[in-house]
């Protein structure tokens, strides 16, 4: 069982869900997450050697390290990895509002969206969230993933997940 927010979810595996429509749904938004993973500390890390490297070693020059060939690369770089850190962050959310539904009817799911500053959870489709829990229907969260997967679809009953 894992808390998030008020709600108390069992863990389930890949190999739990029936459906391979929702697996290829789970792989594509772990392959976003994994580039966005990378490309927020690039971008940092870029912009920050631009404006830190002359703090140090480029004291000396006539022009701002920035307005250097060195230093318009670092810069450029960063913002490259910015941009495709956007990208994919954007890409995978629309991932999650636009694809997370019922193979059968289309029905859309509900998923975990993250925990606020001040600690308070967020959730896509949260009405749906609290029906299923209310109802007593099962609701899985794969381990490390913001999807939350019912046992049964709240709509048409179709089951998908293997009964618990």
């Amino acid at each position: 069982m894992e808390k998030v927010g008020h709600y108390e979810l069992d863990s389930i595996t890949e190999d739990d869900i029936l459906e391979e429509s929702l697996k290829e749904v789970i792989h594509k938004h772990e392959e976003s997450a994994k580039v966005t993973r990378v490309m927020l500390p690039a971008a940092v890390f870029a912009i920050a050697l631009d404006y830190l490297l002359p703090m140090f070693f480029f004291k000396d020059l006539e022009v701002p390290f920035y307005l250097t060939r060195p230093g318009m690369f670092l810069g450029l770089m960063g913002i490259i990895c910015f941009g495709i850190f956007i990208f994919f962050a954007v890409k995978q959310h629309n991932l999650l509002k636009d694809e997370w539904r019922c193979p059968h009817c289309r029905q859309v799911f509900p998923y975990h969206m993250g925990q606020t500053i001040i600690g308070m959870h967020r959730f896509g489709n949260k009405d749906l969230l609290d029906e299923c829990y209310n109802s007593g229907i099962f609701l899985g969260k794969l381990q490390g993933s913001p999807v939350i997967l019912p046992g049964r679809c709240p709509n048409c009953r179709e089951q998908l997940t293997k009964q618990r």
